[in-house]
């Protein structure tokens, strides 16, 4: 497992700046990726498929979607070499927390060792657990098996 405590991300605004001549990294973005690779360098690539869990402590009250904060740290992430590539990750999960200034990342990874089909019912069982009409937990246990059929 690699457990890092990340800067806060610049918003995608003040990440990527798109041309006519193709999507870049800006300067803040740039210096984020160098954040984060300093961060990641210790630590040897994982290999296998992964979970991440991000608690996100934005750092005030300005609103902000919570699916926005991904890209930067992951992307970073990849290129310090936590992983070889971000489509590893077969578990992505954020958690908005409490407003702390200057605002960070607390990123958890690890490896999903458990065959696909166990994990994908572990997976889903939490969700079902949050689940409280009983048409809708049959809905999901018929949909995980068709998707054990396939998978």
């Amino acid at each position: 497992m690699i457990i890092l405590h990340l800067p806060y991300p610049p918003t995608v605004n003040h990440y990527w700046a798109h041309t006519r001549n193709g999507t870049f990294i800006m300067a803040k973005g740039k210096q984020y990726r160098r954040d984060v690779i300093r961060l990641v360098q210790p630590y040897k690539p994982l290999l296998n498929k992964l979970k991440v869990l991000l608690l996100v402590y934005p750092p005030d009250n300005h609103r902000r979607d919570l699916d926005n904060i991904f890209k930067a740290p992951l992307d970073a992430m990849e290129h310090g070499g936590a992983y070889k590539n971000d489509n590893q990750i077969c578990d992505l999960r954020a958690v908005r927390c409490d407003v702390i200034k200057p605002g960070w990342i607390d990123a958890y990874i690890e490896e999903v060792n458990e065959k696909n089909e166990d994990y994908l019912e572990r997976c889903v069982s939490d969700v079902l657990g949050f689940i409280k009409n009983k048409k809708n937990k049959e809905q999901a246990a018929a949909l995980i098996e068709e998707i054990k059929k396939h998978g």
